[in-house]
């Protein structure tokens, strides 16, 4: 059977799914840009989102509609779980999450669904384009947020605290996320570039998928201390293949498990030609499994991070 039509499905997923986690250089003393005046309390207010579309929030959210993953963290993460009323079926953390009632999948929200929801609010991406035209049709204020950077991550964390009314749980919780950061940079700033590992970050195995240098996950692997072997190619996400591996030579291999994938680290080790990869030779093939500290770009940042460190870094994050 022709092999074509399971990688076109296989690549139609990861698109799906990797719109979704970089919701997406290097950090050093990170200082958040938006301020949380208290003038930023008063409604209405007018913020700009993702889209660049500036959005007018006439008074304070009572009812909050989150369409992705890392916006529900965000919510809750700055108190407001009273107020949300609505959340997809792959927004599963914090446990309570589970318990809100569900408008549909990240992809395939369902507009009627999140209208009955009554929200006077909603938090989207940028998957939702359309969805968020019809939305504003019916007068439902949306903010569409993709950050692509630890330092973007922060911003937006504000950003919902300012249409929110949370602002200062909001600077709390950037001030607590960019404390964990300093510290994980303070102990590998001074590395030499000869120290700093170069890393492969699997995403998907079949077809061979990793990220570029405009996703978040390579500012956090920068940020950790290491080299993202792909990190030069101007890409969110890219497919690659054993001759690549192998021509760079990686000195950590991190993966995660992705459509029901349950590979192991030695089924890793174990294919065709990677004996001779550094990272394989030496025992640094490493499974994520909590990866949604890493894929998802929100208030658990500062968990991802040290994670990431302690896989690249082990003698340093002991």
């Amino acid at each position: 059977m022709p092999k074509y039509p399971k990688i076109i499905c296989s690549a139609l997923l990861i698109i799906t799914f990797l719109l979704g986690i970089f919701f997406w250089s290097g950090c050093s003393k990170k200082e958040a840009t938006v301020s949380p005046g208290k003038e930023s309390l008063q409604f209405p207010l007018t913020v700009q989102d993702d889209l660049g579309r500036k959005v007018q929030i006439t008074k304070k959210p009572e009812r909050i509609v989150s369409l992705s993953p890392s916006n529900t963290e965000i919510l809750f993460a700055l108190g407001l779980d009273k107020q949300i009323v609505g959340v997809t079926k792959y927004c599963d953390y914090p446990l309570e999450a589970l318990k809100k009632p569900k408008v549909g999948g990240f992809a395939d929200p369902g507009l009627e669904l999140i209208v009955n929801a009554k929200p006077d609010l909603v938090l989207a991406g940028s998957i939702h384009k359309e969805l968020i035209h019809r939305l504003e049709e019916l007068n439902i204020p949306v903010i569409a947020l993709e950050p692509k950077s630890i330092e973007q991550v922060l911003e937006k964390i504000l950003l919902v605290g300012k249409a929110t009314g949370a602002n200062e749980k909001a600077q709390n919780l950037v001030e607590s996320l960019t404390k964990q950061i300093n510290e994980v940079e303070a102990k590998v700033k001074n590395l030499p570039e000869d120290k700093k590992s170069r890393v492969f970050f699997e995403l998907y195995q079949d077809p061979l998928t990793t990220i570029g240098g405009k996703s978040y996950i390579h500012d956090l692997l920068t940020a950790a201390g290491g080299k993202n072997i792909s990190g030069s190619l101007k890409q969110e996400w890219l497919t690659y293949n054993t001759e690549q591996i192998l021509a760079q030579n990686p000195e950590v291999i991190i993966f995660v498990r992705m459509h029901g994938s349950k590979q192991m680290i030695e089924q890793v080790k174990k294919r065709p030609n990677w004996q001779n990869i550094s990272a394989v030779k030496n025992n640094r093939v490493y499974y994520l499994s909590n990866e949604n500290i890493v894929l998802r770009p929100g208030p658990r940042l500062g968990e991802g991070l040290k994670t990431l460190a302690g896989m690249i870094h082990p003698d340093i994050f002991k």
